[in-house]
């Protein structure tokens, strides 16, 4: 569905993916394109009773007063979904697991899923996500060996020097417990090499700072020194976004 030139979802297609709709492009190549909504996203959104649980009462009518179709109702809810980010981190880790291993779980059943399925090639998946889906791509595809080729987008930085250090920059979302003791996130490519993998990076990316390009691309190609030609790693001069060049290169990459 179109979105309306001025509306939410088009300004946030526009800022994002330059207007695009990249997976329909996927579809028009002949892919068979499966995208699904992640935990505290989309469909998979807050229940009403934890929001009226966890915010003020007024905004609390407020967002019920609204139009759950209106861009109103989508910026409000965003706005308290951000808030209560920490709240449900706590809550997650208090049921005894973390946030990463609630999304990765999922992904990995919907993995699953699809190899059931016969008009899905077995030998032919690949995985795709721009930001916080770039680190779902890569931790997917480093625990399911089934996905042939990885592309990971605007997300590759390291435990120390980038996503602890410039943690409230960063969502609680990915935070993996005691992992920095034993590894930084460029090196959990280790365990999707020889497999294809495509990191394409924004050299203006406010969420990854450009001066550990270089770091970060030689630790993962001596990774890949046996198989290089089966890594590409691609920087944009681009900043927090899945351009439309990004878009086509990783189309090309499939």
């Amino acid at each position: 569905m179109d979105a309306p030139p001025g509306s939410f979802m088009f300004e946030y297609r526009k800022k994002g993916y330059q207007e695009r709709r990249w997976v329909l492009d996927l579809v028009k190549n002949g892919f068979a394109v499966f995208c699904p909504d992640a935990f505290y996203f989309g469909s998979r959104r807050l229940k009403m009773e934890i929001v009226k649980e966890f915010v003020e009462d007024e905004v609390y009518q407020e967002l019920i007063s609204l139009d759950e179709e209106s861009d109103e109702y989508v910026r409000l809810f965003n706005k308290i979904s951000s808030k209560l980010e920490p709240v449900i981190w706590k809550n997650i880790n208090l049921l005894g697991t973390n946030w990463p291993a609630v999304l990765l779980n999922e992904d990995i059943a919907w993995i699953n899923y699809l190899l059931t399925r016969e008009d899905i090639d077995r030998n032919g998946m690949g995985s795709v996500g721009f930001s916080l889906g770039g680190f779902r791509s890569f931790l997917t595809s480093a625990l399911k060996p089934e996905i042939k080729a990885c592309v990971v987008v605007c997300f590759m930085g390291e435990f120390d020097e980038n996503m602890l250090g410039k943690c409230a920059a960063h969502t609680f979302m990915v935070h993996i417990p005691s992992l920095s003791r034993y590894m930084s996130f460029p090196d959990i490519a280790g365990l999707i090499f020889p497999r294809d993998l495509l990191i394409m990076v924004g050299e203006y990316d406010h969420l990854f700072p450009k001066e550990r390009i270089p770091a970060i691309k030689e630790n993962i190609e001596k990774i890949y020194n046996q198989l290089p030609e089966k890594l590409s790693f691609k920087v944009f001069t681009e900043g927090h976004v899945f351009s439309v060049k990004m878009q086509e290169y990783a189309i090309k990459f499939f």
